[in-house]
């Protein structure tokens, strides 16, 4: 897990296979950003929770299938009634957009805020990935 604080925001970028912590995490307003790296993989209901209740008011998918992820949030969602909860799918876009609407285009209002990305560290790209996750969040915060 990387984790970088920068006033009042943190970026916590985690591998899929270490989800279990968020359970562990505070509730504060965070944005959650699953990038998939060209491999397909799913996020049960139960881990959707988990999300939920650590603080997610938004997801974005992104790589190949983030449009079938994308629609598999927006189900589990809908079942438990989840209506103020956005998610956008960004199955075709570039690294450089994704990393910049992920910092630049959800409005948080004032406190406290964590961006959250989840990834497969073992995927192709994945230092790519994260470098420019971690740019973007030092040079946007």
């Amino acid at each position: 897990m990387l984790k970088i604080d920068r006033g009042v925001g943190s970026l916590v970028i985690i591998d899929k296979s270490r989800l279990g912590i968020i359970s562990s995490f505070n509730e504060i307003p965070t944005i959650c950003l699953i990038w998939l790296g060209g491999t397909r993989w799913e996020i049960d209901d139960g881990l959707v929770k988990i999300l939920l209740k650590s603080g997610v008011t938004c997801f974005l998918t992104y790589g190949e299938g983030a449009d079938e992820l994308h629609d598999h949030l927006d189900d589990v969602l809908i079942s438990i009634d989840r209506f103020d909860v956005v998610t956008m799918g960004h199955e075709n876009d570039s690294i450089e957009d994704v990393a910049y609407f992920f910092f630049n285009s959800i409005y948080f209002g004032v406190g406290e805020r964590r961006y959250l990305v989840v990834i497969d560290m073992n995927s192709d790209n994945c230092k790519t990935f994260v470098d420019e996750m971690t740019k973007n969040f030092t040079r946007e915060m």
